[in-house]
């Protein structure tokens, strides 16, 4: 069974950035090679924090409706004991 990889990689050139894509020049392709895996790693960081924010929303939202089924239940036991013929 062949899986197929959806991340294109890039061929092996070491002049060129695996990230851009660019050919690098001889001199300056260690600090271009570290901007681009610091730029990288940020947009990690960026995305762990939409994580964690998606997840607190999740909760917020979870406990919310948990409130207003407790209310709903609460409120429709109310209405059917006040209905009920004694």
């Amino acid at each position: 069974m062949s899986r197929q990889n959806p991340i294109p990689i890039p061929a092996a050139d070491p002049g060129q950035s695996w990230i851009s894509g660019e050919k690098l020049e001889k001199k300056s392709r260690t600090p271009q090679i570290h901007d681009e895996l610091a730029a990288f790693c940020l947009r990690l960081q960026s995305i762990a924090r939409l994580c964690d924010l998606n997840r607190s929303v999740q909760a917020d939202q979870f406990k919310q409706i948990s409130s207003v089924r407790k209310w709903t239940w609460d409120l429709s036991r109310a209405q059917s004991s006040t209905n009920s013929p004694d």
